[in-house]
């Protein structure tokens, strides 16, 4: 949650930290049943409007959150893959490699248009307003006018290039603390595994699981822990053991949200309650 309210104190909106941990928490909490990343991602959007925050500059604070992340996700890997190629499987290598190169490409043209263009981006979008012809209420018209003015708000973070240092720093953090939990995770039941072969093949695995085509990551989580423990003689059970294993603990740390979850509900009830009883 620190690295999503430097995001959020960017855009002048301040949300205690108190409260901007449960938010989290019940997002992940709840995201458990729901799509991954969009479903905690749409909870999250939901908590933060419902205190009065704008939903284009949540919204916007979000979707920075994800492409920046994606951006640490894929030079983690990078750093990992370069070594992994000299003493491992070319083949592994190789599909990881391209993979990486894919999304590196994409990513990285994203980010130099957005940069470098950034003005003219922004003045595109605002004059890209839904048809005069479309009703002020119509459905088409409200969505594409949240679209356009989320976009303009992403955009805008580009002129915060500090705030931009500081959360990527605060990603590459997280991703290297991420990544140390895989290794001690999986060394617990193949020891000679390597820390680095675990670098290279781990965040690849995270960018899949935040992918929404599943629900909270199951069975393209454990795919992932298959292919690439298997490349270097895991037996595949073991490894589709250890990627469940590894998903139920990541499951345990969102725990704490069901308690604010229930604990907002009850609150919440006995609102209503007092509201009916002083009628």
């Amino acid at each position: 949650p620190a690295k999503w309210r430097l995001l959020l104190t960017a855009k002048g909106i301040n949300i205690a930290y108190p409260r901007l941990l449960r938010m989290y928490y019940t997002a992940n909490f709840l995201g458990q049943v729901l799509p991954a990343t969009v479903g905690p991602d749409l909870v999250r959007l939901h908590y933060a409007t419902v205190d009065g925050a704008s939903r284009t500059m949540v919204g916007a604070s979000i979707v920075v959150e994800r492409l920046v992340g994606v951006l640490a996700l894929l030079i983690f890997a990078g750093s990992g893959i370069a070594i992994l190629t000299i003493g491992y499987s070319a083949s592994v290598a190789r599909d990881v490699w391209l993979a990486l190169l894919v999304a590196s490409t994409i990513a990285g043209f994203g980010l130099l248009v957005s940069m470098t263009y950034s003005d003219w981006l922004l003045r595109l979008f605002k004059s890209l307003s839904p048809p005069e012809s479309h009703p002020p209420g119509r459905l088409s018209a409200r969505v594409w006018s949240t679209l356009m003015a989320v976009a303009e708000a992403c955009l805008r973070y580009v002129h915060l290039p500090r705030i931009l240092l500081s959360f990527f720093a605060l990603t590459l953090l997280e991703c290297g603390i991420l990544v140390t939990a895989r290794f001690l995770v999986i060394s617990a039941f193949v020891p000679d595994i390597s820390l680095l072969y675990v670098i290279s093949f781990a965040p690849v695995v995270r960018f899949l699981h935040r992918l929404p085509i599943s629900f909270a990551g199951w069975g393209v989580y454990q795919a992932g822990f298959v292919y690439f423990l298997t490349q270097v003689g895991v037996d595949t059970g073991m490894a589709l053991m250890i990627g469940i294993i590894d998903l139920l603990l990541v499951m345990i740390t969102v725990l704490p949200g069901a308690g604010f979850y229930l604990h907002g509900n009850r609150i919440a009830e006995s609102g209503d309650e007092s509201h009916d009883a002083v009628h």
